[in-house]
């Protein structure tokens, strides 16, 4: 046996001495061996011990990979793709066509735009594909490798999305035809679609590359008819002469092809490209040449061509990921001429440090020249880069940091394109253009909604607050329904204080801590755990002293003072890292925890651990809320659940399809209610089910589900790919009196958007169609309740008194005072409504003649201004002193890190002994108490 798994070993090694080594080799060992998940890593790691491991190498693309495919391992050690995921899901679909809806539709949270609260490269989200109508520079599709298709018709003021509910929305390539805008061709991790509505509805090519990633698609200038594709692992070029329906194979080049190019002004002569080949045509892609030039044999090539001259053809080629050479072509192809390499080892520009080998190509890598003029070149790195020479010096012209002196556009460029109408650009944070040749860029990103969360955090006092971590983004938080990023790189596990929300932690990648103590608008790294963590290094709260944490590299560490101090709580000796843990809510010296395949619990605080693996990579842990020794993990194709404590566990599986499944989370809601995040979809069973479960993903977009959480009677879905969402649970939660979601501070909020119906004065029955809110005063003041700028017709209701005798305080229906036939004229709002401390109003709203969801405010007032003019405690925002009185205070603010307000209509006088210490924002405004104005 020794000797048969060495033979396979070196097998293995010379299977991959035959690829390009470049930094993407774990992609080329999956789609092209036999090799299993530990034998791709085994070599994958080789190779970067030979190039090194720094930022912009090509490691942190790498780990990710390593983390999606160790969590969607079969029963083998083998990688289950994406593809394999979506066949099952589609088999299961098609057995089971009716969905049983647990809970209403979801609500998109976002971010479809956010506030950069710190100078790290933070935008919304990954582009990979751009299709440009070359008739009309306002129309504009672009694609997201994990969030579909997206469109713009007035210049990324506004986009629609178009392929949320589609099987595969991993998109890789994008064609707008010249002669019918309505003509859409995309290219997906499997296939190559066609659409002839602009996008509504999507066909699959009759034939064509299936299981491939097809790279590229681009269409003869002269014939809308025939379009051209490449596919990445297939090795081949395809042509369709039928407009999309159906493709053939017109050149097998060798290895991986990627791009390709019409010669300008003679579009019958084609140029092709990918690993060590450049290949050309000269009879409209009927027959193919590969050409020979002074390129590598292994390194990808990308190519460019210009108008300015049709005979010049550029291509830029990578090895190990980094920068090798610029050549050119003044002749078609013919001759070729080295412009610039990477020999002085100094000139690395596909990644950050020029003097180091390797980077992120071809992942980040393309070329485009400028149309009217040959010698302007721009390449796509990590970084931007432009020479005005003809590609013999480069210099950057745009940088990732927003406080530097260049441009800004997001790290790590996937693509580029140059037209007439300016340069764009795809990055790993959103699309930006710029019009003056690098001078200025737009983020034409806002708008769309692709962040790719890993894991999320929801507050457990505000309702609708979530900090979220992404690929690419960092961390950021939604307040009052806007997303402030307040940390970069990779954003990973994250939480909010449950007892404040103002506190946050995040990890980035590999474990690295942050906190912020005032809802992310700063941020400070507190004192890291020894060590390196694993890509995503679980962090949790102890559920019942909010300053107790617990964070896993190698061991588990805990801080009992917020994250100043760390000790180690567990010795076991790992050499890998901790994957997850979990406290139980029902009993918090209860932990459970695991590294990889292997899970521990202790029942003692962690002075004793016991091993209770199940069997198979471990995904995610959730123990039941009222029973710590009944727990349940998700992993690859299966779901295992134990009644005490880990000892003996039973398959829950029964008729799920086998896919992977990211997260699981009881319900808590009476019913032994289930929920699961797979791969993709959203899923749920309970005792009323047989067993079964059933698909509730409803509205939501076809896509991975990484992390659920439950507060508020709602459930919070996290998507790698389409951002946040979230749905009311159950038919009643927060569409009655009696599940009333409890409001906690003046703010802005969504009311989900139920079934409309008019309204009803007293809903504590079983009348399902209004939205239910309650909000206790904090002291004696008047609220304002309004939603004038929802765009929705909406009737509101306000009462005191219990559910089931409840007594109308105030309603309102049409009264916004806005212009007449603006969208949002039929809102409504209640202003100067009294309150008195301690007294707790219901809140009904009605979305009359709509199902969407709107946002609504309630805003308190403090009427008596004595409060103001008596501070002495620790304030915040939300206890903000307002009043329609004047202000007069010689008190000290205690406290740090808070935002205090005084807001009077009449006057604010600030006396002799009035202190404001460090690190506090004091606001003084003259205007009382606001409104909907």
């Amino acid at each position: 046996m020794v000797n048969q798994c060495k033979v396979l070993w070196l097998i293995s090694i010379f299977v991959a001495s035959t690829m390009s080594l470049e930094a993407q080799i774990y992609l080329e060992l999956e789609a092209k061996t036999d090799l299993n998940f530990e034998e791709i890593i085994e070599q994958t790691e080789a190779f970067f011990d030979d190039i090194g491991r720094e930022k912009g190498k090509g490691y942190k693309p790498f780990r990710r990979w390593q983390y999606e495919a160790q969590r969607s391992l079969d029963e083998n050690g083998n990688i289950k793709t994406v593809a394999d995921d979506m066949k099952a899901y589609r088999q299961f679909k098609a057995k089971t066509p009716s969905t049983k809806s647990v809970s209403g539709n979801y609500t998109e949270l976002g971010p479809t735009s956010a506030v950069n609260t710190v100078t790290w490269s933070s935008a919304l989200g990954r582009f990979s594909a751009l299709g440009l109508d070359h008739n009309d520079p306002t129309h504009v599709i672009t694609g997201s490798p994990t969030g579909g298709i997206w469109r713009t018709r007035d210049g990324g003021v506004s986009w629609t999305p178009l392929y949320d509910h589609s099987l595969d929305i991993d998109i890789w390539a994008l064609e707008i035809s010249h002669s019918d805008r309505n003509n859409y061709f995309a290219g997906t991790g499997s296939e190559i679609l066609y659409s002839t509505d602009a996008g509504y509805t999507w066909n699959a090519a009759v034939t064509g590359p299936t299981g491939q990633q097809v790279n590229t698609i681009v269409m003869d200038p002269n014939n809308a008819n025939q379009l051209f594709a490449t596919d990445r692992f297939g090795e081949r070029i395809w042509r369709s002469t039928d407009a999309g329906v159906n493709w053939s194979v017109v050149h097998t080049p060798g290895d991986d092809s990627y791009d390709i190019e019409f010669k300008p002004a003679n579009q019958s002569v084609i140029y092709a490209s990918g690993r060590g080949f450049i290949a050309k045509s000269t009879d409209n892609g009927a027959s193919w040449t590969n050409l020979t030039g002074p390129w590598l044999s292994n390194g990808v090539i990308m190519l460019a061509v210009t108008a300015d001259d049709p005979n010049y053809v550029y291509a830029l080629q990578e090895n190990q990921g980094g920068y090798h050479a610029c050549f050119l072509s003044p002749d078609s192809g013919q001759t070729w001429f080295t412009q610039s390499d990477n020999s002085s080892g100094t000139n690395n520009i596909l990644t950050y440090d020029q003097a180091s080998t390797g980077g992120q190509a071809p992942r980040d890598m393309d070329i485009c020249i400028s149309p009217i003029d040959k010698n302007e070149v721009y390449v796509a790195g990590t970084e931007l880069w432009r020479s005005m020479d003809g590609g013999e010096t480069f210099t950057k012209i745009a940088d990732w940091l927003v406080n530097s002196s260049y441009p800004f556009i997001h790290a790590d460029v996937d693509l580029l394109y140059y037209t007439d109408n300016g340069l764009y650009a795809g990055t790993d944070g959103g699309l930006f253009v710029t019009t003056d040749n690098g001078a200025s860029w737009t983020d034409w990103t806002s708008g769309t909604g692709v962040r790719q969360f890993y894991r999320i955090g929801v507050s457990a006092t505000d309702v609708d607050r979530v900090s979220g971590g992404s690929q690419d983004n960092g961390t950021g938080v939604l307040r009052n329904g806007v997303w402030y990023d307040w940390v970069g790189a990779d954003g990973m596990e994250t939480l909010i204080d449950w007892s404040d929300e103002d506190i946050i932690y995040t990890n980035i990648q590999f474990g690295g801590l942050y906190k912020s103590t005032d809802g992310g608008n700063t941020f400070a790294s507190i004192n890291q755990t020894p060590g390196q963590g694993a890509w995503v290094s679980p962090l949790e709260m102890d559920p019942v002293d909010p300053l107790v944490l617990y964070h896993g590299v190698q061991e588990i560490y805990k801080t009992t003072d917020g994250g100043l101090n760390w000790s180690p709580l567990t010795s076991l000796g790992f050499s890998s890292n901790c994957t997850e843990i979990e406290v139980s809510p029902d009993d918090n010296s209860v932990i459970y925890a695991s590294w990889g395949s292997v899970m521990y619990r202790t029942n003692d605080g962690g002075a004793n651990w016991t091993e209770i693996t199940p069997g198979g990579y471990i995904n995610y842990i959730d123990s039941h809320p009222d029973n710590s020794d009944r727990v349940i993990v998700a992993q690859s194709g299966a779901i295992k659940e134990s009644f005490n404590g880990g000892l003996e566990w039973t398959s829950i599986t029964a008729n799920l399809p086998n896919i992977t499944y990211h997260c699981a989370l009881y319900a808590d809601d009476g019913n032994d209610g289930i929920f699961l995040g797979g791969r993709p979809g959203v899923w749920f069973k309970d005792n009323t089910t047989n067993g079964q479960w059933s698909d509730v993903s409803m509205n939501l977009p076809v896509v991975r589900v990484r992390e659920l959480e439950i507060k508020h009677n709602s459930l919070y879905v996290a998507t790698y790919g389409r951002g946040l969402w979230k749905a009311a649970l159950g038919v009643l939660a927060g569409y009655d009196c009696q599940a009333a979601i409890e409001i906690t501070e003046a703010g802005t909020y969504t009311a989900p958007g139920p079934t409309h119906g008019n309204g009803c004065e007293d809903c504590s029955g079983t009348v399902q169609h209004a939205n239910w809110f309650k909000y206790t005063a904090p002291a004696d003041g008047t609220v304002d309740i309004f939603s004038c700028n929802a765009g929705e017709d909406t009737n509101l209701f306000v009462y005191d008194g219990a559910c089931g005798s409840l007594n109308l305080l105030a309603s309102s229906d049409d009264d916004c005072s806005i212009v007449y036939n603006s969208p949002n004229m039929w809102a409504s709002f209640i202003d100067n409504l009294s309150v008195q401390a301690g007294q707790t109003i219901f809140i009904e709203w009605d979305d009359k003649w709509s199902d969407d969801s709107f946002f609504w405010t309630l805003d308190f007032c403090v009427e008596d201004y004595a409060n103001a003019n008596a501070l002495s405690g620790i304030l915040d925002y939300s206890e903000q002193y307002e009043t329609d009185g004047l202000i007069e205070s010689s008190q000290q603010v205690i406290g740090s890190g808070l935002d205090v307000k005084y807001d009077s209509k009449v006057s604010i006088s600030l006396l002799p002994g009035f202190e404001i210490p460090t690190g506090i924002i004091f606001k003084a405004i003259i205007d009382g108490c606001g409104g909907p104005e």
